[in-house]
């Protein structure tokens, strides 16, 4: 597995590759799903984000996380090697890394770890993206969810504030997405990260797969507390 999000680099290398839309005269960039090696299908989780805050602005933020996320370094911003490991991942596959983004407007890092179990069948993906302010990571986070399904099978954990959702939308991976103060938390389980794209007959999500992703991101949301 790779950079999980597909953010671009301030440098110009793309983490993801990007279509443009157009919408009501407004342009959009949408992502497309990443791979990297035959088996090592990336997530594409983020659908539109890139300059959200022209298409949802004044938006009023609340019940989130007033902490920056900034602040804090890669390793505490993302899901630690040992919390993985206690949830069945003990294969680090990507570690916490903080990368510049460019395609994000207002929005300035990643920061994202990737885990595999040890036989390479699942993965778990933690990531969020910094940006400049609450309103900003609000609109991101809107525009992100008008292009998903949200999943009702997933339940949300309340702790996790009223911005949360869960979507199914790029199964095999199942992701939760979280506003925190300034940032966007993003936390996924991928359920077979050989296959080599998504799929109507995608691998479902276990029970036992689900209360991981649902405890993990508790788990994440914890640490900007």
């Amino acid at each position: 597995m790779g950079a999980a999000f597909g953010w671009v680099s301030s440098s110009g290398n793309s983490q993801g590759r990007h279509s443009e839309l157009s919408s009501g005269g407004r342009s959009v960039r949408r992502m497309e799903r990443v791979r990297r090696l035959s088996r090592r299908r990336i997530a594409l989780l983020i659908a539109t984000v890139a300059v959200a805050v022209a298409i949802v602005g004044g938006l009023v933020t609340g019940g989130v996380h007033a902490r920056s996320n900034t602040t804090l370094s890669p390793s505490a911003s993302v899901l630690s090697p040992t919390y993985a490991r206690s949830v069945g991942f003990a294969k680090i596959s990507s570690p916490a890394k903080k990368v510049a983004v460019s395609n994000e407007k207002g929005c300035s890092t990643s920061v994202e770890a990737v885990y595999e179990d040890t036989a390479g069948k699942t993965g778990l993906i933690s990531d969020l993206l910094n940006c400049k302010s609450a309103t900003t990571a609000s609109a991101v986070l809107t525009a992100f969810r008008k292009q998903v399904r949200t999943d009702s099978a997933i339940s949300i954990p309340s702790q996790l504030g009223p911005s949360a959702f869960a979507t199914a939308s790029n199964a095999p991976e199942y992701l939760v997405a979280w506003q925190v103060g300034s940032g966007v938390a993003l936390l996924a389980v991928d359920t077979d990260i050989a296959a080599t794209s998504s799929s109507a007959t995608a691998t479902p999500i276990s029970k036992a797969q689900t209360r991981v992703l649902e405890e993990s991101a508790v788990r994440q949301n914890s640490l900007y507390s």
